[in-house]
């Protein structure tokens, strides 16, 4: 069976093998981790890994993949006519948090920009669909230059999301709330800098 045919199912060894693989991140960073090591700790052999994966890293991005894929169902959940920023950050908050020892693992050490990215994108997508039901976009404003306001938007809270997956803090569901309230307020607080809240109807 091809490899690419085998990665649409989910048995238990790959289930086994990102286990372990997050494992091997809280003794050692990735670029370390080896094959040979990961199959022994699993009571695997080669072959299996290989059936599924290409190298550490592919099974490194395979467990990114499903966060993603994760998160963004959770985001996409329908809540008519569209999210608010304050649902935005609640939803992406409260999954970061939920999640904070996989994310902090995969999201320390070795760099990994392109995951980091990936989420980011996810807040991004969902922000741009809240500014258009909610605000009028100037005529004047190019498409390249909508993009650079979202996506200031966006990084300039990357440090204040990263403290839900590297602060040690509980956080209860109040905390969360608060957070994404400021959140949303300092979104907003941008966003009208630049665009025109429509008249409610």
């Amino acid at each position: 069976m091809l490899r690419s045919e085998q990665k649409h199912r989910t048995p238990k060894s790959t289930l086994l093998m990102k286990q372990t693989l997050l494992s091997f991140l809280e003794e050692m960073p990735l670029s370390s981790i080896k094959v040979s090591a990961l199959c022994k700790r699993c009571h695997i052999n080669r072959a299996t890994f290989y059936a599924y994966y290409c190298d550490i890293y592919d099974l490194v991005n395979a467990i990114e993949a499903d966060i993603v894929q994760e998160l963004h169902e959770i985001m996409a959940i329908p809540n008519p006519p569209f999210l608010t920023a304050t649902e935005i950050a609640n939803r992406f908050l409260s999954y970061l948090y939920q999640h904070r020892t996989s994310l902090r693992l995969l999201l320390s050490g070795d760099t990994r920009l392109n995951f980091a990215r990936q989420l980011n994108q996810i807040l991004t997508e969902f922000l741009e669909q809240s500014v258009y039901e909610q605000y009028d976009i100037p005529a004047s404003l190019s498409p390249d230059e909508f993009e650079k306001v979202l996506g200031f938007v966006v990084f300039g809270h990357y440090s204040y999301y990263a403290r839900f997956i590297f602060d040690g803090a509980p956080c209860s569901d109040e905390d969360i709330a608060s957070a994404a309230k400021l959140f949303a307020d300092l979104s907003e607080c941008c966003l009208q800098q630049h665009f025109h809240l429509k008249p409610k109807e």
